[in-house]
């Protein structure tokens, strides 16, 4: 069975990081092999979270995953607590990185035109150096500005711009740098002549391909890390990014639209469990 090596931090509430990580790459077909980075309570969008940042601990794991000789098909990174945690992730994909081992980065840094807080200039510049590893990579519009060094806000004030795909591809096309070689560009909302529609792009260097959904009303945690997980989960395995990721759309479009219809609150995450067939019948 093949096998990933996902490096993130683990919440109690809110069903993102590697609380759907899990679930989503076993149902693929892959195994995931967690390394958690820090465990919350809850994620950080609640009105407070505790969090353990395990930093310190993650060079026990790793030394002894090396001892035991273990390797990994993929290695998937998201949630980075800290400047000493980004470094330690660069060392691991530099000793675990084979020249057939599939990366996805997800680079977590910020979101509705706002780099999150505590995220220093510092460890901004170290995640653009973990995405620069990455055979794949998922930012977000907000973190696409900031990989581009178009700043936070900066795809945001385009949203009105009758130009604005073309200057998404633009800017992604600039991101392609180091070993990436896909820009997958999440949460892009756009009207298309007909109404507003939800997509995300595919960036390589033959051009940009978007895979559409219709828009449903709010953000929910946890959608970003479920798109990265199974664009890797598939990945992985072989499959093309298009399929792979016209599969997470429609998943996420499914989870989300039972959600709104449970009443769930956005901060509590999506009901992806009730769909993980669609996951598991693909990967068959």
């Amino acid at each position: 069975m093949k096998k990933v090596a996902a490096l993130n931090d683990i919440s109690g509430f809110g069903k993102c990081s590697l609380s759907a990580a899990i679930p989503i790459i076993s149902s693929l077909g892959v195994q995931a092999c967690p390394l958690p980075t820090a465990v919350l309570s809850n994620q950080t969008c609640y009105e407070s979270f505790y969090m353990c940042d395990l930093t310190e601990h993650m060079d026990g794991i790793i030394n002894k995953w090396k001892k035991l000789g273990f390797d990994f098909d993929g290695i998937y990174t998201g949630y980075i607590a800290g400047e000493k945690q980004a470094e330690k992730i660069l060392e691991f994909v530099k000793d675990f990185k084979k020249e057939d081992t599939v990366f996805i980065a997800d680079p977590v840094m910020g979101d509705d035109g706002e780099i999150y807080p505590n995220f220093t200039d510092e460890l901004c510049r170290k995640i653009k150096l973990i995405a620069q590893k990455a055979d794949i990579i998922t930012p977000n519009i907000t973190e696409l500005g900031i990989l581009s060094g178009k700043g936070a806000d900066y795809v945001f004030k385009l949203k009105k711009d009758s130009s604005f795909l073309e200057k998404i591809h633009s800017l992604a096309k600039e991101v392609l740098y180091g070993n990436i070689k896909e820009v997958i560009v999440t949460g892009i909302i756009y009207d298309d002549g007909e109404g507003e529609m939800f997509c995300n792009a595919i960036v390589d260097k033959n051009g940009m391909s978007l895979v559409k959904s219709p828009v449903l009303k709010g953000s929910y945690s946890g959608t970003g890390d479920i798109l990265a997980s199974t664009i890797c989960a598939c990945a992985v395995r072989g499959i093309d990014v298009k399929k792979a990721l016209r599969l997470a759309s429609d998943f996420i479009y499914k989870a989300v639209e039972d959600t709104i219809k449970d009443g769930t609150d956005v901060h509590d995450g999506v009901n992806f469990e009730k769909f993980l067939y669609m996951l598991t019948e693909f990967g068959k």
